[in-house]
């Protein structure tokens, strides 16, 4: 099991130690910046909650992206955004496909 994380995620230190936390984290578990600092969690429990819930936790939603993009002018939300705009895409053909199925 990975050790725990400590603090918030923008005083985690040094990316190498955050990179280091991250390549022992089990197979399967993602991190995940939260209001109380670092969490982990089961990445299939985590996908399956609903699109706006993924997108906010992951800060990938429209609000976040396109906030971030005119308050800093780092082009790194652009690829955020359009991540986030994958990700309902996806769960959104899940949904249809899932639908055919139970036919």
């Amino acid at each position: 099991m990975a050790p725990p994380a400590t603090g918030n995620c923008v005083m985690l230190g040094m990316k190498t130690d955050l990179s280091d936390y991250l390549r022992t984290l089990p197979e399967g578990t993602i991190a995940v910046c939260t209001e109380d600092g670092l969490g982990t969690f089961d990445v299939k429990e985590f996908i399956d909650q609903p699109w706006e819930g993924i997108l906010w936790d992951l800060n990938r939603d429209a609000a976040t992206c396109l906030t971030n993009l005119k308050e800093t002018d780092d082009l790194i939300w652009i690829n955020n955004y359009a991540s986030g705009q994958v990700i309902r895409a996806l769960k959104e053909r899940i949904a249809e496909l899932e639908k055919l199925v139970d036919l």
